[in-house]
């Protein structure tokens, strides 16, 4: 089989994007006979291939009936249940996700209501320039590999990224919620995931008597291994200067709301409770950039930033 079933997120997936570890997390099971089965990969001399097998099969059928079924089943009626099944999930992490996100320090303190209004302008200035950013990368279909673009730049300078368990369910997800975000003109809850964006990104420095901003941790990287500010044409310094920032903390956002923890939120959501339920900030991702910083502690290597 080419493809399963996500008992957890109500949509099918492709053999290819999971690993084995993700199909007891997702709980990934036989769309048609809903029995437990395990992903193998299948080494030939021009490729791999990667397909879902099942364990045993029922003795009142066959693996092969099975699978007829699943092949039997159209490309629409995939596609249907797949954006049912997003759609209840994205619903359930939108309705938490200020809330979420407050969860998580941002150089050791948590963000309160309070942050956006001492910079008001500024952030309302870069959530104009990120909402440009990312209705141009949607129109062009570029946005879901914002994140991972930055990643490899990141790579071929030399630094090493963590992996990130069920990534590419983590990515589409943020994404998707960052759009929706945009999408719903919400300014106050805008404003502050932007603020976290520009707080996470940027660090306060003191220059002659005033105070200009400076990238920190995983922004300093980028600006470092020289991340593109954009491709639109001829700017001038002040927008590019404001685009670059937007972008930064466009990365920084998307970055942060891959953390959350997404399985279990959605188990509390199909159970009928509350999607942040019982959960602490122990069951989040690990601040990939702090994990990462730790290596760098005692090394020649130079961080930026510091």
């Amino acid at each position: 089989m080419k493809d399963a079933y996500s008992n957890l997120l109500g949509e099918f997936v492709e053999a290819r994007d999971v690993d084995n570890q993700d199909v007891a997390g997702f709980q990934i099971v036989c769309p048609c006979c809903r029995d437990a089965i395990f992903k193998v990969c299948r080494e030939t001399d021009s490729a791999t291939i990667d397909f879902f097998s099942h364990y045993k099969a029922p003795k009142d059928f066959t693996v092969a009936e099975c699978e007829r079924r699943v092949k039997g089943m159209t490309s629409e009626e995939i596609s249907r249940i797949n954006a049912s099944g997003k759609a209840q999930t994205l619903e359930a992490f939108r309705r938490v996700l200020r809330q979420a996100v407050s969860a998580i320090p941002v150089s050791g303190k948590l963000i309160g209501e309070e942050v956006v209004t001492k910079n008001l302008a500024l952030y309302q200035e870069v959530a104009a320039f990120m909402e440009f950013v990312i209705n141009t990368a949607h129109e062009q279909g570029m946005l879901y590999g914002f994140v991972a673009n930055s990643d490899k730049i990141i790579n071929a300078y030399g630094y090493e990224n963590l992996s990130v368990f069920g990534a590419s369910f983590r990515n589409r997800t943020a994404v998707d919620l960052v759009r929706t975000l945009f999408a719903s003109s919400n300014a106050k809850n805008i404003l502050y995931m932007v603020a976290r964006g520009v707080n996470t990104a940027y660090e306060p420095d003191y220059q002659k008597g005033k105070t200009v901003l400076k990238a920190k941790g995983r922004a300093a990287k980028l600006l470092e291994a020289g991340m593109v500010g954009s491709d639109f044409g001829d700017l001038d310094a002040e927008t590019a200067a404001r685009l670059l920032m937007a972008n930064l903390s466009l990365d920084a956002m998307i970055r942060e709301i891959q953390r959350l923890p997404f399985l279990k939120m959605i188990e509390n959501a199909k159970a009928g409770k509350p999607p942040l339920m019982n959960l602490t900030i122990e069951d989040y991702l690990p601040d990939l950039e702090d994990v990462h910083r730790l290596e760098f502690e005692g090394n020649p290597v130079a961080w930026p930033g510091i």
